[in-house]
C-alpha cells in the first residue's frame, strides 16, 4: 500500500510504502478513490502555527495527513452492519492520504446512487464545516452568504 508521508514541515511530501491496515471490531477498510486537502491538512503540512508542531508530531505517527475519505468498502470488522464490501462511502478518518484506510463505522455514510464519489469527497469534513457555519450564523431561506 502507498501513502503520502509528511516527513518535514513545508517540504515536498513523499509517496512511500506503508503497512496495509486491518479493520478491527466496529471498523471498516476503505479503498480510497478520492480524498481532498482541507485547510487543516495544509496548515499541518506547513507546521503552522509553529507552537502546535509538538502536538502535530504526537498526532501523526506515521506522519500521514488527510481527513476526507471517499471510496469503496473492501472489508468490515466484527459487528459492522451499516455498510458491506462493495459499498461506496464517504467519511472522516485520521491519516487518510493512503490507498486504504480504516474508518470507524460511525464516521462513514453511504453515497447515494446518482452521486459521484468525486462530488461527495469533500462533504465529510469541509461540507460539515460549512454546514456548521451556516447553522451558527442562523442562515435562513432568502439569506445571502459569501
Amino acid at each position: 500500500m502507498r501513502a503520502v508521508v509528511c516527513n518535514t514541515y513545508g517540504e515536498a511530501k513523499v509517496v512511500t510504502d506503508a503497512v496495509r491496515p486491518v479493520p478491527g471490531a466496529g471498523q471498516v477498510l476503505v479503498r480510497q478513490v478520492y480524498s481532498s486537502i482541507g485547510a487543516g491538512d495544509a496548515l499541518m503540512a506547513a507546521g503552522r502555527p509553529r507552537l502546535f508542531r509538538p502536538v502535530f508530531s504526537l498526532m501523526l505517527r506515521p506522519p500521514i495527513l488527510g481527513r476526507d475519505v471517499a471510496g469503496i468498502v473492501e472489508a468490515v470488522g466484527a459487528g459492522v452492519t451499516s455498510v458491506a464490501a462493495g459499498d461506496r462511502v464517504i467519511g472522516e478518518a485520521g491519516q487518510a492520504f493512503t490507498e486504504q484506510v480504516v474508518v470507524s463505522e460511525g464516521a462513514l455514510a453511504r453515497v447515494p446512487d446518482g452521486v459521484s464519489l468525486r462530488d461527495a469527497t469533500t462533504l465529510a469534513v469541509s461540507g460539515i464545516t460549512a454546514l456548521q457555519g451556516l447553522r451558527s450564523g442562523r442562515v435562513r431561506k432568502g439569506s445571502r452568504v459569501l
